[in-house]
């Protein structure tokens, strides 16, 4: 039996809802990560292009879409900024 690559088990992983919904559900930042991917995928933007926009690396952008970051405000600024959006922060 060929063994899988990584790429191809986790595809196979999101497709179940479950799988989905725990990898979605990554802390209190993720909804916020979550409209910023979806800025950047409605731009054909990939990661590495946003990152040179940013002037970060690939991998702090792909850390903060993942939730395994916690972004400053000046990081979350530069990336809405790059991404052409305006960015509010609301207490209640």
């Amino acid at each position: 039996m060929p063994s899988k690559s990584y790429k191809q088990v986790k595809k196979e992983l999101l497709k179940d809802v479950h799988t989905f919904k725990f990898k979605n559900e990554k802390g209190p930042g993720f909804p916020l990560a979550r409209k910023f991917i979806q800025k950047r995928i409605e731009l054909k933007m990939t990661q590495s292009e946003l990152a040179i926009a940013v002037r970060t690396s690939q991998a702090a952008i792909s850390a903060f879409e993942s939730g395994n970051s916690n972004p400053t405000i000046q990081f979350l600024s530069k990336l809405a900024r790059a991404l052409g959006v305006h960015m509010e922060i609301h207490l209640s």
